[in-house]
C-alpha cells in the first residue's frame, strides 16, 4: 500500500555522522489499496502495481499521473 524510495549508499550531505544505514528519500502512500507487488522506475517516473492495478507516479511531486485498473489478471512484473 506504500512505496518507499531509499538511497542505499546514504550519501547525505546534511549528515555529519558516519551512518551507514540507508537514507529514506520519498514515501508514496496514495494509490494502492492492496500490497504492492512490483515497482519500476525510469528518470522521474515510478510504476507500481498491486493486484490488477498499475499506478504511474511522478517521483518528484509524488502525484499520481495515471491509474490503470482494467488489467484482467495479477501484475507480476514491470519493466
Amino acid at each position: 500500500r506504500t512505496v518507499r524510495l531509499w538511497n542505499p549508499l546514504r550519501n547525505d550531505p546534511l549528515s555529519s555522522q558516519n551512518d551507514k544505514s540507508a537514507l529514506p528519500i520519498q514515501v508514496y502512500k496514495e494509490g494502492h489499496v492492496h500490497p504492492v507487488n512490483c515497482i519500476a522506475a525510469q528518470e522521474t517516473t515510478l510504476l507500481s502495481s498491486s493486484t490488477k492495478t498499475l499506478i504511474v507516479t511522478d517521483m518528484i511531486t509524488g502525484k499520481i499521473q495515471r491509474r490503470l485498473n482494467e488489467h484482467t489478471g495479477r501484475i507480476n512484473s514491470l519493466a
